[in-house]
Order: structure tokens, then sequence, then C-alpha cells
């Protein structure tokens, strides 16, 4: 596949699966549904040579110019998100500098519903992250999704992030997931700053 235009791989991190779908860690694939529909795209194929679920949209930007994002779910669980991130990403490295992968992820250092934007930064022992970075680096952008964290003297943080967010959340789930999809869109027309100003509350 060939693009003569700018380019983006927004990468959502989950684990696949039916068992795994509404847990709190797939929060990032979460985002990427929400911004398939959001964009009206095609749904995802799954592509065994890069291990990911991933389709390809263009995105209309000022002055006749469109971006080509590649969203991707990597299917080869949240531990080994670089294995299929390093994939897509070589595949597509004629068109892409470390700067153009934006991850989308869960992270148990902010409360549920609270988003924040970054350039690089510690992974917090986030192993999707850890994994990603030894693949290909730091330097990419990571969109983080709060989910809180369990309360003192509850279940260990690796079976929080593995359980469904209970039904009260929901509408607060369902609010953060159009607010990163909107806040992605807006980096890619008016620029990271103008999102990072937005929505890092």
């Amino acid at each position: 596949m060939r693009y003569n235009h700018s380019m983006k791989l927004i990468v959502g991190l989950g684990n696949p699966g039916k068992e795994y779908q509404t847990t709190r860690h797939n929060i990032g694939f979460m985002a990427i549904d929400q911004l398939l529909r959001d964009l009206e795209c095609p749904p995802m194929g799954f592509e065994n040579k890069l291990k990911s679920e991933i389709i390809g949209c263009r995105y209309p930007l000022s002055a006749g110019q469109t971006e080509t994002l590649l969203l991707v779910r990597p299917q080869t669980f949240m531990n080994q998100s670089g294995e299929a991130v390093k994939l897509a990403f070589n595949y597509y490295k004629n068109r892409l500098t470390v700067e153009d992968l934006w991850v989308v992820h869960d992270d148990v250092d902010l409360p549920l519903g609270q988003i924040k934007i970054q350039l690089g930064g510690g992974t917090s022992g986030h192993h999707g992250l850890d994994s990603i970075a030894q693949a290909i680096g730091f330097g990419f952008i990571r969109f983080r999704l709060g989910i809180g964290r369990p309360k003192k003297g509850a279940n260990d943080v690796y079976d929080f992030v593995l359980e469904p967010f209970p039904s009260e959340a929901k509408p607060i789930v369902d609010k953060v997931l159009s607010d990163v999809s909107q806040a992605i869109l807006l980096a890619l027309k008016d620029g990271l700053s103008m999102s990072m100003s937005r929505y890092n509350g």
C-alpha cells in the first residue's frame, strides 16, 4: 500500500478475545472502536503479517490536504504489543517517524474519565508501553485514559485492570471514549498543542 500524503499510526492497546472486551485494560481498543464510528471507517480486518487488526482511513485537513490514519489493534496480547506495533511501523516506515505513532492506553495513575496527552515519558510499569518502547524506542505520542486504581485493601492492580468496568461507570467511560476520539481529531486538524491545551485537565 503506497501513499503520497501524510500518515499517522494510531494504536489502541488491549487484549484480544471476548473475555477481555469490556475490561479496563481494553479501553484502548474501545477508543479505536469509537474513532472508527466517528470517522465512519469500514470495519477492521486482521492482517496476519502485521499480527493486528488494521484499517486505513483518510481524514480531511485544511486546504484540501488529507491525513491517512492507520488504526491498529494489536492481536499479540498486551505484554507483546511492541511486536505488532513494530511490524506495522516497519511496514510503513517510509511514511512515518516515531512521533507519527500515537498510542491510546489505559492508565491507573489517572482517575477514571481523565485524559492526558503527552510526548514520550516513562511507562510507569505499563507492560504494553514497555513492550513498544523496547521494540521501537521512546518518543511516540501517548493518549492516556484514566481508569483509576483499586481501593486500598482491594484486589491488586493486575486483577483490577482485567476486570470489566462496573455498570455505574458506563456513562463516564462512554464520555471519555467520545472525548479521546475528539482529542485525536483535534490534534490531527489543529495540532497536538491545541489538543493538549483542551484535554490535559
